[in-house]
């Protein structure tokens, strides 16, 4: 078998064909390796492979198309039978050589996570281990190439048939996740590729059932030809041997079929075993002794457009965990593509692809993709989410690129071009195990209060201010209207009334009230008392009311020009939080409203009042008919309104608190404060002192798990310009032209010989 290793291997490196597709390869490889790591930064080699598999699929059997034809001369046979050698040596020998010149280019290709290292970090053993995988395609590939050049003499049969078999391949490799197929006879039919074999070693996993099929597809295919070549040169190639031995090597063949076609229906824990060393998508051990402590059934429900077939690798892997932990855990995969209304029930707002919503038969959590990771800058000394992160280099890249702000601020472009210049010390972090070990917590919680919440017709709740309270215990339900209101509710949040209760509404929250209810009211300027007329009558039975008149309150400041003091006023303003009162808790932040009207409170019996936000001693009283309108469409306040403004002087209240009993009111007299805008003026202050109110109305004691997020595997490269254009050149120019050009002066002294 050495013998005509050997000789096959000098035959191979002096022919012309063999030459020209390792070059090929090399261009193709250093092409994407140009595209996909160096302009992108990225450091792993998964894409690059998985996009070079076509043009090796096309190019390896090539050498061993031309090598079998030159064997099938006359003068080649005479010669292969007279060695003293079984036909079984002589096609292993052959088939090693193909082999070893067929994966020149691997070689090559391994040295580029080495030169990778020269620029960022790299993962080395799953760059290696997803090189591992390429080579046992490759290994099957040309024995599969071997086979069916062994089963047919003629030339262009055989070039038919070994193209229709690969293009079979590429198909149940890519065409069944564009098919609307069970996810059952998804995985069957995507794992009878060989190709779906070698795409499980690029997730950083020594993939063993795609090792074993790949393994036992070269062997089969070669015990195969072995089997028809010892017929063929025995002389017993009657037909029914033939016969049989196709018909055993077919089976042979399927069989190696099997283990990627089961692998499909197995736990990922089962067929995928890491080798990054990395424990970002592990859970935890607390996690673990929670989950054996669970005493509800929890569903998990993963969205992604395709379903299970689309889902992240990673997330995939780290889900099973939790339902390897538990038996009261339960993963299911929806299709976002065929039930595009699912997560509709579940938010308000539209879910990112790859998000989690967490189940039990009591209340549910969405978990959004986007929170599931987190940049942490250690020179900044700044967290930030993935959409922050991304909005903050978006803007210094808009910046550099156009030299203009446009919708961004000066803030966020220098945020942006600092953590550009700091890039190295910016870390990503999975909190998922923290996400989601709480939200089952959440879940399965008895005690989480549950809020129901009625908007006004023309408003919404922030969704920012939904994920908050969620996060803090709170389980957020809708109201449509209020005739009927809930058993298990905790809380009733009333958010910008646009038009008065109904008189069975008002029937409706006075028996809830008046049973211990508790309610947190938002309430806008732009509504007058009387059109809300039954719900201020209610409000005044616990000593609460509103002018009768429209009106904003505003603060006035006094500044110096001149010498002269200039009186300005603004509705948008710092309120003043009583530090006593129960529902401000430690609150230390700042309350910013924005437009609020006035509150008046009237001593009621049995009831308790607290002032609790006002405008301090530099209030005023600011009517709508007092404002006018300038040419850009923006109100001012004239001269004449500053003097009335003066003379109304003095502290409002703008939220206020009333207890009776059990019964707990809480009123904020500004919609807007309570809403994004707020919240974007207070720093968060605004979500912060709502929260704490509703913590205090409700009792609520729980507490979230801090999200200790785990380090996120690092695999980036970092080129100047220059370097990447000199690398690229290298990798897809220089390199194969010198390997061509070394070749070529071989092929051309052995002939000159």
């Amino acid at each position: 078998m050495f013998a005509v290793y050997r000789k096959e291997l000098k035959l191979y490196a002096t022919h012309i064909p063999t030459l020209l597709c390792t070059v090929l390869l090399l261009c193709c490889a250093g092409a994407l390796v140009a595209i996909l790591n160096f302009s992108t930064g990225a450091a792993t080699l998964s894409l690059t492979l998985r996009y070079l598999i076509y043009p090796a699929a096309l190019t390896l059997p090539i050498p061993m198309l031309f090598a079998q034809e030159r064997q099938r001369t006359a003068a080649m046979r005479a010669h292969l039978h007279s060695l003293p050698l079984s036909p079984t040596g002589i096609l292993l020998g052959e088939y090693f050589a193909a082999l070893t010149v067929s994966l020149f280019h691997v070689a090559c290709l391994s040295l580029y996570p080495l030169l990778f290292t020269l620029f960022g970090e790299v993962n080395l053993p799953s760059a290696y281990v997803a090189c591992l995988g390429y080579v046992l395609l490759c290994a099957a590939l040309l024995a599969l190439t071997h086979l069916i050049g062994t089963c047919l003499r003629r030339t262009l049969p055989r070039v038919i048939l070994l193209y229709g078999v690969i293009a079979l391949a590429v198909l149940l490799y890519l065409l069944p996740a564009r098919l609307s197929l069970p996810d059952t006879l998804y995985r069957i039919l995507s794992g009878l590729s060989p190709f779906s074999a070698f795409d499980g070693f690029l997730y950083g996993s020594f993939y063993l059932p795609g090792a074993i099929g790949l393994l036992l597809l070269t062997v089969a295919s070669l015990v195969a030809a072995a089997l028809i070549e010892r017929h063929r040169r025995g002389g017993l190639a009657t037909r029914g041997k033939r016969a049989a031995a196709l018909s055993l090597g077919t089976a042979l063949l399927l069989l190696a079929l099997l283990p990627t076609a089961a692998a499909g229906l197995l736990p990922h824990s089962l067929v995928y075993f890491d080798v990054t060393g990395s424990d970002t998508y592990r859970i935890s051990g607390a996690t673990k002794d929670s989950l054996r402590a669970l005493d509800r059934n929890v569903t998990v429900y993963y969205l992604c457009d395709g379903g299970q077939r689309n889902a992240y690798h990673s997330l995939e892997r780290f889900l099973e965990q939790y339902e390897a932990e538990s038996d009261r855990i339960r993963i299911e995969y929806v299709d976002t593509q065929k039930h595009p209304a699912f997560a509709a029930a579940y938010s308000p707002v539209a879910l990112n692809q790859h998000s989690l919503i967490v189940e039990s038969d009591s209340r549910y959590r969405v978990i959004d993709h986007t929170t599931l990771y987190h940049y942490y800058n250690a020179e900044l000394g700044i967290r930030l989410s993935a959409n922050e992160y991304d909005y903050y280099l978006g803007a210094a890249d808009y910046y550099a690129q156009s030299q203009t702000m446009g919708n961004y601020s000066e803030t966020d472009v220098e945020y942006g071009s600092a953590l550009y210049y700091y890039s190295d010390q910016t870390t990503a972090y999975f909190d998922g195990d923290a996400l989601l070990s709480d939200a089952i917590r959440y879940v399965c919680d008895p005690d989480v209060p549950t809020v129901y919440v009625l908007c006004g017709a023309d408003s919404t709740l922030d969704a920012n201010l939904h994920v908050s309270l969620s996060q803090s215990g709170y389980f957020v339900r809708y109201l449509q209207d209020m005739m009927t209101l809930p058993d298990d509710c905790d809380l009733l949040f009333l958010y910008a009334p646009s038009k008065d209760l109904e008189a069975a509404e008002s029937d409706t929250l006075r028996t809830y009230l008046s049973g211990g209810g508790k309610l947190f009211l938002s309430t806008s300027c732009a509504v007058a008392r009387s059109e809300l007329n039954n719900l201020y009558t209610l409000m005044r039975e616990y000593g609460m009311d509103t002018l009768e008149q429209k009106n904003m309150l505003c603060r006035q400041s006094v500044s110096s020009a001149d010498g002269e003091e200039v009186y300005s006023y603004s509705t948008v303003f710092y309120a003043a939080a009583d530090k006593n009162a129960p529902a401000t808790g430690s609150f230390d932040q700042s309350f910013v409203m924005l437009a609020p009207h006035a509150i008046t409170l009237h001593e009621t019996a049995g009831v308790t009042h607290i002032s609790w936000l006002t405008t301090t001693d530099k209030g005023s009283l600011l009517y709508p008919h007092e404002t006018e309108r300038d040419e850009e469409g923006i109100d001012v306040i004239p001269e004449a309104t500053k003097t009335l403004l003066a003379e109304r002087l003095g502290t409002y209240v703008c939220g206020a608190i009333a207890q009776k009993e059990e019964t707990a009111i809480v009123w904020i007299s500004s919609a807007l404060s309570v809403g994004i805008s707020g919240n974007y003026y207070s720093s968060g202050g605004n979500y912060t002192l709502v929260q704490n109110a509703m913590d205090w109305l409700t009792q609520n004691g729980y507490t979230s798990t801090a999200s200790k997020g785990r380090p996120l595997l690092q695999q980036s490269i970092s080129l100047s310009s220059a370097q990447r254009a000199s690398c690229s050149l290298l990798l897809a120019l220089f390199l194969p032209l010198a390997v061509g050009a070394a070749g070529g002066i071989r092929i051309y002294l052995r002939k000159k010989r």
